[in-house]
């Protein structure tokens, strides 16, 4: 599964991450989700819940995520956003928010299943997937 989706009319690309990082993913980031599924989703309690997470938890989740995303250059070739050895975002124009917009992108791809399958397990029926809120755009290949 490889994922493309827009943000600020940047076209942007994710790799599949290996089972294992899918799975610390989704445990690391959780309780953000879990938090979020009790509130209303809105920024105050988005950030409310990110200042929760351990600086060292969201550095790991980023260092696992960030190498398998790439953005359409006017070349209209996928490169890579990060760059590992030196810990540096490529693109000067991402900025702190657009990262948080990335990353909950991704998140989502690789969360929504585990849900679904939990719902699946517990119920017996598939959830219902939410309704995209217009400022992110997505196109799932296999």
């Amino acid at each position: 599964m490889s994922s493309t989706f827009v943000i600020n009319d940047q076209t942007y690309s994710c790799n599949k991450l290996n089972a294992f990082d899918q799975l610390f993913v989704c445990r690391k980031t959780s309780e953000i989700f879990i938090g979020l599924g009790s509130k209303e989703l809105n920024a105050p309690n988005a950030f409310e819940l990110l200042a929760q997470v351990k600086e060292e938890d969201l550095d790991a989740v980023m260092k696992r995520i960030l190498p398998a995303v790439y953005r359409r250059n006017p070349a209209n070739e996928f490169v890579p956003i990060y760059v590992a050895t030196v810990q540096t975002i490529v693109f000067p124009d991402i900025d702190g928010i657009t990262l948080l917009r990335i990353i909950f992108e991704i998140l989502m791809e690789y969360l929504a299943p585990f849900f679904s399958g939990f719902d699946l397990l517990i119920s017996g029926t598939p959830s219902q997937n939410p309704q995209e809120n217009g400022q992110v755009t997505n196109t799932r290949t296999s």
